[in-house]
Order: structure tokens, then C-alpha cells, then sequence
């Protein structure tokens, strides 16, 4: 598939940049709700936007998924930086510990994004950057903001270890447990302590 088909096409005026929100809170009540697969015709009966509008910001299914799943980043990069903020004696296992717990609880409070991640792994197969990797990426960057020292390659396979576990187990029974939480957090600090 041709990588301009997969990418949302971000609109610059105000009016449709509105019209481009209000696609992709459509596509998410679909998703959310579970009723119908996500295609152009239910989109265009749910969101009442014309098929034609709605091709002009998304050329495909799956840039509907990475359009949801750039917006879900955003808010979780702003959330995980703002809980970094202030905060004194920030050490790798604290952060780790913060990262997992926002995760979770978003997660939660989104709980269709299990199905947009999982989409956007198998959409990253091909030509997208954007899948579970981009939290951890997101990690990254705080604990760069912060300085605090880590190896990148374990610290990155650690937490995508954490967030793979807190995903399969929203999936799975649509819910995250604190035990799951506690085991996510003890995998991701045991893989790390390792030599």
C-alpha cells in the first residue's frame, strides 16, 4: 500500500480541521463501541459526513487508525510530561513505576485503544511508524527532559514488555487488574536488573 494512503491528511483551516476531529471521534465511537467493523459506509452513516469528505482527510481505514492513534499520543505525552514535571528525586524505577500507571489508567479510560494499537502494529508491518513502540518512545523523551541516565535499547524493550502485558490483559478481558499492573511493573524492573 502507498505510504500517502496509510497517513491522515491534517487539514490547516480551523473549519475543517473541526471536521477532521469530528471524523475521528466518529471512528472512535464505532471502534468503542464494538457494533460494526470500521468502514467508510458506517462512518458515513454515523458521522454524517459524505464518504467524499471523509476520503479528502483519509485516504484509507488504517490512516483513520493512525489519525486516532496520533491524537491518543499526543494526550498521553502531555499527561506522562506533566506528571514528570515538578517532581524531585526522579530516579529510572520511579519513572517506570509513573509510566505503567498512567498506561494503565488510560488505558482504561480508553479502552477501545487495545484495537487501535493492535491495528496500527499490524499497519507498522508495512509502512507506519506509529504502534505501541510509540509510548515507550514518549517515555524516552521525558526521561531525556528529566537527564536521567538509562541504556536505551533494555530500557525500550522493558517497556514495551510492560505495555504489551497491560494491553494483552485489556484485550483479553477488557480490563486491567491491579495484580496485572504489579506483574507489568515487576517483569519490566526484573528484565532491567538483569545483566
Amino acid at each position: 500500500m502507498n505510504s500517502k494512503k496509510i497517513l491522515p491528511i491534517e487539514p490547516r483551516q480551523s473549519r475543517s480541521k473541526k471536521k477532521f476531529e469530528e471524523i475521528l471521534d466518529s471512528a472512535e465511537q464505532i471502534i468503542f463501541q464494538g457494533k460494526f467493523n470500521l468502514t467508510f459506509i458506517n462512518l458515513s452513516s454515523y458521522s454524517k459526513f459524505k464518504r467524499a469528505s471523509i476520503y479528502k482527510y483519509f485516504p484509507s481505514i488504517e490512516s483513520l487508525y493512525i489519525g486516532i492513534l496520533s491524537r491518543h499520543l499526543k494526550k498521553f505525552s502531555e499527561l506522562l510530561g506533566n506528571n514528570f514535571k515538578g517532581k524531585k528525586n526522579l530516579d529510572l524505577s520511579l519513572c517506570l513505576n509513573i509510566y505503567i500507571d498512567l498506561f494503565a489508567i488510560y488505558s482504561l479510560k480508553n479502552i477501545h485503544i487495545a484495537e487501535v494499537i493492535s491495528m496500527c502494529d499490524v499497519i507498522s508491518i508495512n509502512k507506519s511508524s506509529l504502534n505501541k513502540t510509540s509510548f515507550v518512545e514518549i517515555l524516552l523523551s521525558c526521561l531525556d527532559q528529566e537527564e536521567i541516565k538509562y541504556s536505551q535499547e533494555k530500557l525500550k524493550l522493558a517497556t514495551l514488555l510492560a505495555t504489551t502485558i497491560l494491553l494483552t490483559r485489556l484485550a483479553e478481558n477488557k480490563s486491567i487488574n491491579p495484580r496485572t499492573i504489579a506483574e507489568a511493573k515487576k517483569a519490566t524492573l526484573a528484565y532491567l536488573n538483569t545483566p
